[in-house]
């Protein structure tokens, strides 16, 4: 429990959210505000992308833009098991690899 209150507490702190009171909401964050649908697939994009399957179901998906610092938007992804996916590194449009 100890190595998972930072990143509920980041969560918490960067605006637009209610990380620790939304027990079931899932977070991916994008670079900027930027979406789009292809063949059934979100995709948040601007220098990072990140594509979130779209499918009917328990699980619905909401694109939420927060009135803060311009990365601090995306997607929240609604399930009844909160996990959090970072991941170590992305490529961007020009194949530029930025680490996390």
């Amino acid at each position: 429990m100890k190595k998972w209150f930072p990143a509920f507490l980041f969560l918490s702190l960067s605006g637009c959210n209610d990380a620790l009171a939304g027990w079931h909401n899932v977070m991916f964050y994008a670079f900027n505000d930027y979406s789009g649908y292809d063949s059934g697939n979100m995709t948040i994009f601007d220098r990072g992308q990140f594509t979130i399957p779209w499918k009917t179901g328990a699980a619905s998906a909401i694109y939420s833009s927060c009135q803060t610092p311009e990365f601090v938007s995306g997607v929240y992804f609604q399930e009844y098991i909160a996990w959090v996916l970072v991941p170590r590194s992305t490529q961007t449009t020009d194949r530029y690899t930025v680490f996390f």
